[in-house]
């Protein structure tokens, strides 16, 4: 888990809050540090942190996080859902809030009833076809999304930039 004790380092140099600090301290398992790194203010940290080239990769989520990636919907307590995808090469029908997309080649799909945010990290190319309402997050230079359908949509680029906490 060296990836994770580099990340939380950075995190920590960069002047991650208290809050999260105490949420990471008190993370006794996985499923603790997922939660938080797929909370409303975690996922942009993990977005860019992947972007800039000092998060954990793309290789390392697949492996140590399976069971809760490509597919896995994450309720959160203030009640919206999360999900991450890693490396997925086939359609995604996006069912949650709150989408990280790291590595990816695929289409995403967004129903005509849902409203949704997609943060697109680690040379994803995605193409998106939205029938509902999509705030499309590019993190970097090399994330392409493609957009199509009869949804309302905006996309905003993060450019890869000094490391920063949001927080």
């Amino acid at each position: 888990m060296n990836e994770l004790i580099n990340l939380k380092a950075k995190a920590l140099n960069l002047g991650l809050c208290e809050e999260y600090k105490n949420k990471w301290n008190a993370a006794v398992d996985k499923s603790d540090l997922i939660k938080m790194a797929l909370d409303a203010k975690g996922i942009d940290f993990m977005a860019d942190s992947i972007s800039n080239g000092w998060g954990v990769s793309a290789e390392f989520l697949k492996k140590k996080f399976p069971e809760y990636i490509n597919g896995i919907i994450i309720k959160n307590p203030d009640g919206y859902t999360s999900s991450m995808f890693v490396k997925q090469k086939t359609k995604i029908e996006v069912k949650s809030t709150l989408t990280l997309l790291v590595s990816c080649d695929c289409d995403v799909i967004v129903e005509e009833d849902k409203m949704t945010n997609l943060y697109v990290c680690g040379q994803s190319s995605v193409n998106v076809l939205c029938n509902g309402y999509c705030q499309i997050y590019l993190y970097g230079d090399s994330a392409v999304a493609k957009m199509s359908g009869s949804g309302k949509w905006h996309t905003k680029r993060i450019k890869n930039s000094e490391p920063h906490i949001n927080h």
